[in-house]
């Protein structure tokens, strides 16, 4: 074998070792050193922020204040059992006379009036700012929104006695734990004069309850016109009565 013959093969198992060496060098230094994942999209990421509509300060008495805040929910498919809130109660000045915390829940889709009650001072106030500070965004089968409805009729406000009367179907198959209702009072430029709230337990499918709310100071303001809401949580299991034996669940994973 002549001398080019031997450097050949010499070279090409010297280049084979090297080939070898490298990738077992690799494949041990991807063991130690995995590549770093690509992170999973956050599907909260793309969801439109709550849209506080409006916020009215409503006195009920010398320093004793109701707030009502008309939310929208621009997002289809997601909502929230749990939206944390920090209101401030300001005067003329803009001077902060009170701070408060709080949550409150809104469906998917859903635009509603959140009352706020009750706030006593130490000084008069005259506006509020209402800052959404965190959501716990989950997402609800679209169906549920549709499967759990409720009807209101034959409201009735009764200015003599400062109450409002009215029932509620629940036009659904199935029995709640409760319902909330809410009510507002407008003038004739569909602006919030008064508000209360009630709530209905133990709301079984198909039937028809009753309510009332009343005022127990007298209402400030000329009312034009009723707005009364009924809904329930529906991100909380314990919302569905156990009736079949078993919860809906509409949270989707």
């Amino acid at each position: 074998m002549n001398v080019a013959v031997r450097t050949t093969k010499q070279f090409l198992i010297a280049l084979i070792i090297v080939g070898v060496l490298g990738f077992i060098g690799l494949r041990a230094a991807s063991t130690i050193s995995p590549a770093t994942p690509t992170p999973t999209p956050d599907p909260h990421a793309s969801l439109a922020a709550l849209e506080t509509v409006e916020t009215t300060v409503l006195r009920v008495a010398d320093l004793d204040y109701d707030v009502v805040a008309k939310i929208k929910n621009p997002n289809a498919s997601y909502g929230s059992s749990r939206v944390r809130y920090e209101l401030s109660l300001m005067d003329d000045a803009g001077k902060e006379i009170l701070h408060n915390t709080g949550a409150f829940y809104i469906l998917p889709g859903q635009t509603k009036y959140v009352l706020l009650s009750p706030l006593k001072t130490a000084e008069p106030v005259s506006k509020a700012a209402l800052r959404i500070s965190e959501v716990d965004w989950q997402q609800l089968d679209v169906l549920a929104t549709r499967q759990v409805t409720f009807v209101v009729t034959g409201t009735q406000f009764i200015p003599a006695s400062s109450k409002l009367r009215g029932s509620v179907l629940n036009n659904s198959d199935f029995d709640l734990a409760q319902a909330d209702v809410t009510v507002v009072l407008l003038d004739a430029l569909r602006r919030p004069v008064s508000a209360n709230r009630t709530e209905i337990r133990t709301f079984l499918a198909k039937t028809t309850r009753g309510f009332e709310v009343s005022w127990s100071s007298p209402i400030i303001g000329s009312i034009s016109s009723t707005y009364v809401e009924a809904t329930t949580n529906l991100f909380e299991n314990s919302t569905f009565l156990r009736t079949y034996g078993t919860q809906e669940q509409f949270q989707e994973n």
